[in-house]
């Protein structure tokens, strides 16, 4: 029970965290490349979207996989 909760207060706010800053970087890089609208409005949201996904299911994958016992 304590693993799950320490998974819960620590580990999903860090990679969200990690997403923001991700998507920061990609973000200022992007605009130091004079990227226009249709770059920020297309590929920048896709490639959030997708960041987010994986996320959730890397999330979903730690909270229901199996435990072994040795």
């Amino acid at each position: 029970m304590r693993q799950v909760v320490v998974r819960w207060l620590f580990i999903i706010p860090a990679l969200l965290f990690a997403n923001w800053l991700i998507m920061i970087l990609i973000g200022c890089l992007s605009s130091l490349c004079h990227a226009g609208d249709k770059y920020f409005c297309s590929v920048y949201c896709y490639t959030g979207i997708t960041l987010l996904s994986v996320t959730l299911l890397f999330v979903l994958y730690l909270l229901f996989r199996k435990r072994t016992i040795k």
